[in-house]
């Protein structure tokens, strides 16, 4: 299938970001003015809505630049975009390596469809890369990866892996969400599929829905013949709100990923938290692996995602935790300007027990643009409720 060349209108050579935002086109016919027009425009089938209208275009030209890739499509949130990608570029008995640690729905996807396709499904630890270059040699053909493992907490070298999968001919995907096209641009490393939830930081006002797919060719062609026929439509009025935030991500990124730090930083210094025995603090640019060596960029960037570990207490007491929340709001997804937790019980960090299993608290604190200094009184308070006897 070619690949749509979309053009968009530019008044400058400003980045397409930059310029005044779009109109935005919700209806699901838009009107030729000539048959020439008509005529020309068959490759991005302009015209009827479901195929995309000027606003749509806008903000692929906007995300293609970000991703410097040859092409974008748009879903109608993050896990749309996994989930057709995946669907594209996946065939009944293939073999898939799928990293530990990946967003809950994606793994839940892969052992969704693992019977129906008859698919050899193998879940690694991406930081054991003998492990993976073993099995990549053993004849794989696809394989799905984030850039940091939250399982264990560390960045991933996604350079080293994209360059293990081209030598072994394997397709690879990375969900880049976190990256937020800032720290790390993973096509230029040589994966074949990035995919966003532009629902999280690139929008970053938590009320879109919208997931992008940036690939070059051959893949492009694939995804776009798949996501022609899936139907998947995205809402103008949430592409709007798109391109919207857009315009404030690098300021937002930059602003969340100072605070992030200076909380975590302060977490990590606590009297509270060190009053608990095996309690730890993780938050990326803690990590050595966070390095240009290892793929990434803008490395004193962290992103917004503090995770805080605690060895597992019946005596911990959640209520309290959450009454002495008032800034911070219990809620999921994260990117928004407003500062989010959430807690989860986890039987087993391995590479932080020494292959022992336990139980732990793990609380996810999501920063927002409020001042660091009452983000953290206020999680230092609420964690020194929850373990109060």
């Amino acid at each position: 299938m070619k690949s749509k060349k979309l053009s968009v209108e530019r008044e400058s050579t400003l980045p397409i970001s930059r310029l005044p935002l779009p109109p935005i086109y919700s209806a699901s016919t838009l009107y030729f003015k000539s048959h020439k027009q008509f005529f020309d425009e068959q490759d991005s089938r302009l015209g009827y809505g479901r195929e995309g209208s000027p606003t749509h275009f806008h903000l692929k030209e906007a995300l293609k630049e970000k991703e410097t890739s040859e092409g974008v499509l748009l879903c109608s949130s993050g896990l749309s975009a996994i989930t057709t990608t995946v669907d594209a570029l996946i065939y009944s008995n293939a073999r898939v390596l799928v990293a530990q640690g990946v967003y809950d729905s994606t793994s839940a996807y892969f052992e969704y469809i693992k019977s129906k396709f008859n698919i050899a499904l193998l879940i690694f630890n991406p930081l054991d890369l003998d492990f993976l270059s073993q099995r990549l040699s053993e004849g794989y053909d696809l394989l799905f990866v984030e850039p940091f493992s939250f399982m264990q907490y560390s960045a991933v070298n996604i350079r080293k892996i994209a360059e293990m999968c081209k030598k072994h001919s394997v397709i690879s995907i990375i969900d880049a969400t976190w990256c937020s096209t800032i720290t790390a641009n993973p096509l230029q490393l040589g994966f074949d599929a990035v995919v966003h939830s532009c629902t999280k930081f690139i929008s970053g006002t938590s009320d879109t829905f919208l997931g992008a797919i940036a690939a070059n060719e051959p893949v492009l062609s694939l995804l776009e013949k798949h996501a022609e026929l899936s139907g998947d439509f995205v809402s103008a009025h949430d592409v709007y709100g798109t391109l919207r935030g857009i315009k404030t991500l690098n300021i937002r990124y930059y602003t969340q990923s100072k605070s992030a730090e200076v909380v975590a930083k302060r977490l990590n210094d606590s009297a509270v938290i060190s009053s608990i025995e095996g309690a730890n603090v993780f938050y990326p640019t803690f990590s050595s692996s966070y390095c240009n060596d290892y793929g990434y960029k803008n490395t004193d960037l962290g992103g917004s995602l503090i995770f805080i570990e605690l060895p597992w207490m019946s005596k911990y007491n959640l209520e309290l935790f959450f009454q002495e929340l008032n800034l911070i709001k219990c809620g999921y997804s994260w990117g928004g300007t407003e500062t989010l937790v959430l807690y989860k019980l986890e039987s087993e960090r391995s590479e932080h027990s020494n292959n022992q299993k336990k139980q732990s608290l793990v609380i996810r604190l999501h920063v927002g643009l409020e001042e660091p200094k009452e983000i953290f009184n206020e999680i230092e308070c609420a964690i020194n409720s929850l373990i109060k006897d």
